[in-house]
């Protein structure tokens, strides 16, 4: 848990002195929620914070979201599914194990 606790500055890195990275919303947060269900990831990772970096790769101009917030860079599906797929399981909406939001799974 620390491991990925620790990769978060704005938004979420994969390893050690990487730029933050829109994929590792999802592979951080579902680690972390696998790792131990029952927490809360809020109470782990400054959730806005991450929203913020998020949103902060939206290409503008084509839709998506890009890996980062650089001029080179432009929005590819795979950076756009998972950083909203990593917001849903930040905040709480997406079940990692099923990747489906919470309202279809049966209990």
């Amino acid at each position: 848990m620390r491991f990925c606790v620790n990769r978060q500055s704005e938004g979420i890195h994969g390893r050690p002195h990487k730029p933050d990275d829109t994929c590792y919303t999802f592979w951080t947060c579902a680690a972390l929620k696998l790792a131990q269900p029952s927490i809360e990831i809020s109470e782990k990772l400054d959730k806005e914070r991450v929203l913020t970096f998020v949103r902060s790769c939206v290409d503008e101009n084509i839709g998506g979201i890009k890996k980062l917030n650089a001029k080179n860079q432009y929005a590819d599906p795979t950076h756009s599914y998972f950083a909203l797929a990593g917001l849903g399981v930040i905040f709480d909406d997406i079940i990692p194990e099923y990747m489906l939001k919470k309202k279809y799974i049966k209990k």
